[in-house]
């Protein structure tokens, strides 16, 4: 099946504004780039598939097997087609570089700047601009806007993923900059600026040398300083929160909105021990920690709920040791495409892996965006030593 212009563009585009639709189902993100996507597959199953994307499958056919003995149909679906993002949008992302990488780098920057078209909009002239196409939009004066998506910290997420897709072959540094501002001074996400600093203490172990760390030290000493004296006449979230993260002797305990979070990485992971590895399935976790919460004081602010705010606790609690398939799937891609750059390498696996524990959605396609290309620059890597001389 070849790709006209109009399929081509529409695959690319629902991959890029997940959570844009005229008619909502109830969900954040929108389910028409897995339905487009599926149909797609169907008609040319055969192409792009790989053994890594025949590992990232698995955990799609362990869900459906949990999903004949779920307990709740709707949340169960909802998981399954979770799973399933994870392998589908890899595999559109390799079809869709495959049939012309230079028309999809070039969809995906344009994308990158109407999210901050629509953003720069909203934060100077109307707050709910083009909001009536998602699900849901939320934010407060003290967080940056949402652009196209419910919060401003989704909104980071996707400056984020933009920036990781477009760093792969070290290209488009404009657009990468211009990422970074949005996160920046438009979603304002304390979440995604806390990656920043994640990123850059990786960097800072693996890539820089002294006179870098030296750098780092002093930008910190003077962000502190900047932070503590701002924070006093306004009231931005990710400001209070690195003044408090200075302040406080245990900001995971201090913080609500932190101690949920980090919950959820806990209690997925505990519950992946407690469970001896083996599946959990879906429609328990709420049972879990009403169960588990008494037992302890510091998760204070937990809210009981089915669904696990996690992207790799997600996956553990649900598929207990199928879904170690995700994160070593992963780190096998990263390390395959950046084997000759071995410090890059160790930045990005350990960066991805880091990140995929926190509230990242198991839909959410940019992660399969960036393992496509990933898996894209694999195959140009085995193409480079096959080509003649």
């Amino acid at each position: 099946m070849k790709l006209g212009n109009f399929l081509f563009t529409a695959l690319s585009l629902l991959l890029f504004f997940p959570y844009v639709g005229l008619y909502s189902f109830g969900t954040d993100i929108q389910p028409w780039f897995i339905l487009v996507a599926v149909g797609v597959f169907v008609l040319s199953f055969k192409r792009h598939l790989n053994i890594y994307l025949a590992f990232l499958a698995i955990p799609f056919v362990v869900s459906l097997a949990l999903l004949l003995v779920g307990n709740e149909l709707f949340n169960s679906a909802r998981s399954v087609l979770g799973y399933l993002t994870i392998f589908l949008a890899p595999w559109i992302t390799l079809l869709l570089l495959n049939e012309n990488k230079a028309r999809f780098i070039r969809i995906l920057r344009i994308s990158s700047y109407v999210y901050l078209f629509v953003a720069l909009v909203q934060l100077a002239l109307d707050p709910q601009f083009l909001t009536q196409f998602l699900n849901r939009s939320s934010t407060t004066i003290q967080r940056g806007v949402v652009s196209l998506t419910p919060e401003p910290t989704f909104y980071g997420l996707v400056c984020l993923f933009f920036i990781l897709a477009l760093s792969v072959d070290n290209i488009h540094t404009k657009s990468i900059k211009i990422s970074m501002f949005q996160v920046l001074f438009l979603a304002q996400a304390s979440m995604v600026i806390l990656f920043g600093m994640i990123y850059a203490l990786y960097a800072a172990l693996f890539k820089f040398r002294v006179s870098h760390l030296f750098f780092i030290a002093t930008a910190s000493v003077l962000f502190a300083t900047f932070a503590y004296e701002i924070s006093s006449a306004y009231d931005f979230r990710a400001i209070n929160l690195a003044t408090n993260m200075m302040l406080s002797n245990n900001i995971i305990e201090s913080d609500a909105s932190i101690n949920d979070r980090v919950s959820a990485i806990f209690f997925s992971i505990k519950g992946f021990v407690d469970n001896f590895g083996l599946p959990n399935g879906f429609g328990v976790y709420d049972e879990y920690l009403i169960q588990q919460l008494p037992q302890q004081s510091f998760f204070w602010f937990v809210a009981v709920d089915d669904r696990i705010m996690s992207f790799y606790g997600s996956i553990l609690f649900e598929l207990g040791f199928f879904g170690l398939i995700v994160p070593v799937t992963y780190s096998i891609i990263i390390f395959r495409a950046f084997r000759h750059n071995i410090k890059d390498m160790l930045v990005r696996m350990l960066f991805l892996n880091t990140i995929l524990f926190t509230a990242i959605p198991l839909s959410f396609p940019f992660v399969g965006l960036y393992v496509g290309l990933l898996l894209h620059k694999i195959q140009e890597n085995k193409n480079s030593l096959h080509a003649p001389v």
